[in-house]
């Protein structure tokens, strides 16, 4: 007879939580080497085909950034009028305009406006992307590149790869000024502070360790968004049901591994 051993507590809990990060894992190292290789992929892509690949990564490029202009600034302005109302209700009336751009610069554009750009372009770019690289994948139409030695990850995931990446920098810069504007507008109705004052104050408090800062975010969150939801667009087995999974995956991997990224480079900002 076997004996049956009973799986104690912690047991439990190595395997609960162990089993999902190294899933999650496995996800992150198959984006990694699929970016890589699309990378190289299109290097080597012959002279013809760079024009395909460009048009493909400008249409990229529209979608996920001028598409999204209108609510980038909607967003950009309603959080920055947002910061600066609280502030104002907090702080004390004598004394506060001298802290209203310092936490303009501290709150809005170091930490809040790469996570929501981030989250704007997951909620769209990311998951059209998988959707479609999803539905490529079982309407047979990466098979018929790869029949036709026309290499899939050139033409079809190094253009939205670059595309998205490109076009959550901007939509950053783009956040970063509507936010600075919202507050400025909110400031300027309730304390009446000048525009030189105002945007003196937001530039004293930031360095440039900061502006890098959010410029590495920017770059990184895009990198990481187009990635996911490329690899989990081609990992969709041949199936319609699978595609909206994709979707779901995309979503939940990319918003994680941005908030984890986000850590990781506000820790060491601070420290430099």
């Amino acid at each position: 007879m076997g004996y049956v051993v009973a799986e104690t507590f912690p047991h439990r809990v190595v395997r609960h939580i162990g089993m999902p990060v190294v899933t999650a894992g496995s996800h992150v190292v198959g984006a990694i080497r699929l970016a890589a290789s699309s990378f190289r992929e299109a290097l080597a892509a012959p002279p013809s085909a760079v024009d395909c690949i460009h048009a493909i990564w400008v249409q990229q490029v529209r979608f996920t950034g001028v598409h999204a202009l209108t609510i980038v600034t909607a967003a950009g302005i309603i959080t920055g009028a947002i910061v600066i109302i609280q502030s104002m209700a907090i702080l004390p009336q004598v004394g506060a305009a001298d802290t209203l751009g310092k936490l303009l610069a501290l709150i809005v554009i170091r930490e809040v406006g790469p996570l929501l750009v981030a989250f704007i372009v997951i909620g769209r770019s990311a998951t059209a992307a998988s959707v479609e690289l999803g539905t490529m994948v079982v309407g047979d139409e990466i098979a018929v590149l790869r029949s036709l030695g026309i290499p899939p990850r050139a033409y079809v995931v190094f253009p939205r790869l670059a595309g998205i990446t490109v076009a959550t920098m901007a939509l950053l810069i783009y956040f970063d000024v509507a936010a600075i504007l919202g507050g400025y507008v909110v400031s300027f109705m309730f304390v009446r502070i000048s525009p030189s004052f105002f945007l003196g104050s937001v530039a004293h408090h930031l360095r440039v360790v900061d502006l890098a800062a959010t410029v590495a975010k920017g770059f990184l969150f895009g990198a990481i968004i187009s990635s996911i939801a490329c690899h989990f667009g081609l990992a969709v087995q041949p199936s319609p049901t699978e595609i909206p999974k994709a979707a779901l995956r995309t979503v939940v991997h990319a918003i994680l591994l941005c908030l984890v990224a986000d850590l990781l480079i506000t820790f060491t900002s601070l420290r430099l």
